[in-house]
């Protein structure tokens, strides 16, 4: 009789260093995937963990579900306690963790993701912003760097692909937004002062 093992990938392990993190148990995630969905993971912090530095980070966590019925209160009842939740911002902070979750997107119910700092999520080197992508995938994870040209001043709105989402039926790759938060919002979306 053989031994069959399973080989972990670094991006399911990653995947699993900060699911440990951040949440309680994975219902919200199935519910996503029974929904066809593919949560996110983003922010160049993904790239310091996957290289094993350890520092606070703050990643955003958005559910992909274009359902609607993945709901805000799902997600925070599978969230570790929160040290402090930020309702304003969307910010979770999971106590012992150090990671805040940008959690927006599912508990605002909005099309994009608000944040008071772009230099959170995204890094500044050179000529190019530069993030990182966690996919869920089933729980298999997929970690994925992008880069895009870029001079600063900073722009009030980023838009990434996201070519392992895709719509309900599959014929179409999303793209999530990502723009300054200004205090209230309007009603198409954007920022405003």
């Amino acid at each position: 009789m053989s031994d069959l093992t399973t080989s972990i990938t670094r991006d399911q392990k990653l995947l699993n260093q900060v699911l440990k993190e951040t949440f309680a148990s994975n219902d919200w995630f199935s519910k996503a995937v029974e929904l066809g969905a593919n949560p996110v993971f983003l922010g160049f912090g993904l790239t310091d963990r996957m290289n094993e530095v350890d520092g606070p980070h703050e990643l955003a966590v958005m559910s992909m579900d274009w359902s609607g019925d993945l709901t805000s209160k799902e997600l925070l009842k599978s969230l570790h306690p929160a040290e402090r939740f930020d309702q304003k911002l969307g910010l979770y902070y999971p106590k012992e963790s150090k990671i805040a979750l940008n959690i927006w997107e599912s508990f605002k119910r909005d099309d994009a993701t608000m944040v008071i700092r772009l230099d959170k999520l995204f890094q500044h080197e050179g000529n190019r912003i530069k993030t990182a992508i966690l996919y869920y995938n089933k729980g298999k994870g997929h970690y994925e760097e992008v880069e895009v040209e870029h001079e600063l001043p900073w722009e009030e709105r980023y838009t990434v692909d996201l070519p392992l989402c895709s719509t309900n039926d599959g014929t179409k790759s999303l793209d999530w937004n990502f723009c300054l938060y200004k205090g209230k919002r309007s009603v198409d979306g954007y920022s405003s002062t």
